[in-house]
């Protein structure tokens, strides 16, 4: 009787799971439709490209008027170059970042939520919805708030480079006397 158990409960097992599997097949499907509708393949690399460019001048603002003009030049001028050359390489996963987001929905939302999406991003206002709250990053109230956050964190890097230099140096010695 045991041993028609353990197949039994085995093939039980594997009838409840395969529809699990399935939903969340259909589930994934779903969400990368969500994603192709929502972030239109020609339109990525521009868009992630410009939340870039709106973090990087939000950073440049948040930088204290204290900082000599030619020190401000150069960090400007190596912050362009970073990020243009930061693009190319962005471009390059765009592809994973975008199956991401579907894995990210399928995992964060019931399969009747992604519907619900779905159908939403559909319409005329969810078809540019997506796209134009990437672009609320550039608002002017948005900024203006996170320019005052980066201020903050900026001011508080010093100390933490200096804790970090000192704990790593401590390290360091300790590694070499053991």
């Amino acid at each position: 009787m045991i041993r028609l158990a353990f197949p039994f409960a085995a093939m039980i097992g594997a009838i409840i799971a395969a529809p699990a599997h399935a939903d969340e097949e259909s589930a994934l499907a779903l969400a990368r439709q969500i994603v192709a509708d929502a972030y239109p393949q020609e339109q990525r690399a521009e868009m992630f490209g410009g939340v870039a460019d709106a973090m990087s001048a939000q950073m440049m603002n948040a930088v204290g008027a204290d900082v000599p003009p030619g020190v401000r030049a150069i960090v400007e001028e190596e912050t362009n170059r970073f990020l243009a050359e930061g693009k190319i390489v962005l471009t390059r996963h765009i592809p994973a970042l975008m199956d991401s987001y579907a894995i990210a929905y399928r995992d964060e939302f019931s399969e009747a939520e992604l519907r619900d999406i779905a159908e939403f991003v559909k319409t005329p206002t969810g078809s540019t919805f997506l796209m134009r709250s990437v672009k609320m990053i550039e608002n002017p109230a948005f900024a203006d708030a996170n320019e005052a956050y980066i201020s903050e964190i900026m001011a508080m890097m010093p100390e933490l480079r200096k804790r970090v230099e000192s704990r790593v140096i401590a390290y360091l010695e300790a590694q070499d006397a053991g």
